[in-house]
Parts: structure tokens; sequence; C-alpha cells
């Protein structure tokens, strides 16, 4: 989702969503490095929807 103007825009559809959940099921994150690899996760993820 993107905000705009006070607005909340959807990128995405519910299937597009329910694929990302089944690649990257929810975890638990408890130690720095598992944050790491999360964090790089999300960041790549948003690098590649903000090239579209």
């Amino acid at each position: 989702m993107i905000r705009k103007g006070g607005k909340i825009i959807s990128t995405s559809n519910q299937q597009t969503y329910i694929d990302l959940l089944i690649q990257y099921q929810p975890k638990l994150i408890n130690t720095e490095s598992k944050y790491q690899v999360a964090l790089n996760i999300v960041e790549g993820i948003v690098m590649a929807s903000s090239k579209n």
C-alpha cells in the first residue's frame, strides 16, 4: 500500500498477498541476526515493487 494525499492506495491484490505469505511465512524475530534477515527480505520486496 502507498499513502498518497492522506489516503492509502492498495498496490496489490489479495492473491498477491496470499502468495507473499506462502513464500515468507510469518516467524518470530527474537535475535539481531533474524532481524537482519527479515529486513533484507523486506527491503528486497520494496525495491522490486518500486521498479514496477
